[in-house]
């Protein structure tokens, strides 16, 4: 029943094309060149703004930044098999957690809190900023209705957000961190290790490619400092490179409760 369940949801270019009432040709046209779709576009919206306000502005409205999600996830299949490459068998030590909940940070379309729903019986919690993107993630959600508990979605600010007194067990948050400006990347990095229970996971993937003419919304990445911030608030290196890996597993010291 699962493995019927995830083949109804394999092709998300064409969940998009019926969502946005779009010819699958014309998704995958724009997929594919997405680079270009986006640039035009960010460099359009920023004007005479400054980047900051600029890229708030870009990702609060854009019709193309989707675009750049379906590159990366472009199916269920392949998403999977490119996210156990990053972190190796990522999924099944989601699995294997005895953990009860798990968010995602920055979800965009909300695969993975998907996925993390059908395949154990965690409590989901989708987090992002309101986006066009949300809504398609909504949209999917009530069209693939998950069979545990279902995904909870929570709307926070760009510019600052508190999670209060809750922590999850384990936290996954991918192509985030170049989004964010300097001063955001040391606060959000703190604010994630606050809302780790003690012997939780935090899995945390960046594309290291900063800034550059195609992609003039991102922010280069320090690495350094987001680790050093990581383990000033009581994270321990599992895996991934200390000095600055894109892709490493992060664990909670302390006891847990």
């Amino acid at each position: 029943m699962a493995e019927e369940h995830l083949m109804q949801i394999e092709s998300i270019l064409q969940d998009y094309a019926e969502y946005n009432h779009e010819k699958y040709s014309s998704v995958k046209e724009k997929q594919e060149n997405f680079k270009a779709f986006t640039e035009w576009e960010f460099n359009n919206i920023q004007g005479e703004l400054n980047k900051l306000d600029g890229q708030h502005k870009f990702y609060t409205t854009s019709k193309n930044y989707i675009y750049d999600l379906l590159s990366a996830n472009p199916d269920q299949s392949q998403s999977m098999a490119h996210l156990n490459t990053c972190i190796p068998d990522l999924f099944t030590i989601i699995k294997g957690h005895s953990g009860r909940s798990f968010m995602e940070f920055g979800a965009g379309i909300g695969l993975v809190c998907q996925i993390v729903n059908e395949q154990t019986a965690k409590r989901v919690t989708y987090v992002d900023i309101e986006t066009p993107i949300v809504q398609f993630a909504k949209w999917r959600f009530e069209k693939y209705p998950t069979p545990n508990k279902p995904i909870e979605m929570m709307i926070i600010s760009q510019d600052d957000f508190e999670f209060g007194f809750r922590e999850w067990s384990m936290i996954y948050t991918n192509a985030v961190w170049e989004h964010l400006d300097p001063v955001m990347q040391i606060r959000y990095a703190k604010k994630l290790a606050d809302a780790l229970e003690p012997n939780g996971l935090l899995f945390f993937i960046v594309d290291l490619a900063g800034e550059t003419e195609d992609m003039p919304m991102h922010y280069n990445v320090d690495m350094n400092a987001v680790f050093q911030q990581f383990q000033q608030n009581k994270l321990t290196l599992i895996f991934g490179h200390p000095e600055g890996a894109f892709a490493s597993v992060w664990q909670k010291r302390g006891e847990v409760k």
